[in-house]
């Protein structure tokens, strides 16, 4: 029986099976330890009604997320806690877009990584369209 081609082809489909499974499971286990060094990176959340807060909604793969951040963060905090979302790949380059009023204005470029969120005008709350793209 082990020396049919039946048998054999059986046997290669399951080593096959096998080594794409680990090979996801190793993927896997590599997007959530990075997405775990971003959320370490991400200002702690602030209770609700305390001041100063800023009330964002992330506009992710057709959902809404919410979060709280301080008016002092900045958009480098709101990368890094998009880049800790499950949605996201954590290895792809991500575009953030306020989206709050018009037009438009994309934040993901380098002179405005440092700004807060009060001088972005997504204080006291604002809408953020998060886009994927290849890193």
């Amino acid at each position: 029986m082990r020396r049919g081609s039946e048998y054999g082809a059986a046997r290669d489909r399951l080593q096959a099976e096998q080594a794409s499974a680990a090979e996801a499971q190793a993927r896997e286990e590599h997007e959530a330890a990075a997405r775990r060094r971003f959320l370490a990176k991400v200002p702690e959340e602030p209770a609700p009604g305390e001041a100063g807060n800023a009330l964002l909604c992330f506009h992710v793969s057709g959902r809404k997320v919410w979060r709280r951040f301080e008016s002092c963060s900045t958009v480098n905090d709101l990368l890094n806690y998009v880049r800790s979302l499950p949605d996201i790949d954590p290895g792809a380059g991500v575009e953030l877009t306020n989206v709050t009023t018009a037009p438009a204005v994309l934040l993901s470029r380098p002179h405005l990584a440092g700004l807060t969120l009060q001088r972005l005008d997504l204080w006291p709350s604002g809408h953020l369209k998060v886009c994927c793209c290849a890193a």
